[in-house]
């Protein structure tokens, strides 16, 4: 859940459907590079140590200033 469908990858319910969708991304390179491209960008701007650095200042900045 991470990942949500369509944002870096396809989510899968059976082998079947896990085949299938290797199919077509194997056929739609397109559509393999545009999910690519979305997986990274999720990933950067979800769980990257910058963004997690920035929300740990944006914390220790509330308590700051909710103590004084």
């Amino acid at each position: 859940m991470q990942m949500p469908d369509g944002t870096g990858g396809v989510l899968v319910d059976s082998v079947e459907d896990c085949a299938a969708a290797m199919l077509k991304l194997l056929n739609d390179r397109e559509l393999a590079e545009q999910l690519g491209h979305s997986g990274r960008e999720h990933v950067r701007e979800h769980f990257l140590l910058p963004r997690l650095l920035m929300e740990e200042l944006r914390l220790l900045r509330t308590l700051d200033c909710g103590g004084a």
